[in-house]
């Protein structure tokens, strides 16, 4: 599980548009920004932030196991983990318990 410490501004490029999915009103962030201009997630933040893992970490597995380098694997599914669809991911996490 990942900590609610503070973690830079800078982390939250690439999941811009999962955050404001994420949100049911407009000012229910999943994080608070802090004094020191760092952020601590919210528990709905710590929930987006372990489900991107869990993404990246499927998604990296799978590229590997299909021939992609270890450092191709990483960058390529950090693109991934934020554009696929739930349906998808899920085919996919389904396809390699069952397959691999």
């Amino acid at each position: 599980m990942l900590g609610n410490e503070a973690i830079r501004t800078q982390a939250l490029e690439g999941i811009d548009h999962i955050v404001r999915n994420s949100m049911n009103k407009q000012n229910d962030l999943p994080f608070t920004v802090e004094k020191d201009g760092g952020i601590s997630l919210t528990e709905a933040g710590q929930g987006i932030a372990e489900k991107i893992y869990a993404r990246h970490t499927l998604l990296t597995k799978l590229l590997i196991h299909i021939g992609v380098s270890e450092e191709t694997a990483a960058e390529d599914a950090c693109k991934l983990e934020h554009s696929i669809s739930d349906e998808s991911f899920e085919a996919i996490r389904r396809y390699m318990e069952h397959h691999l």
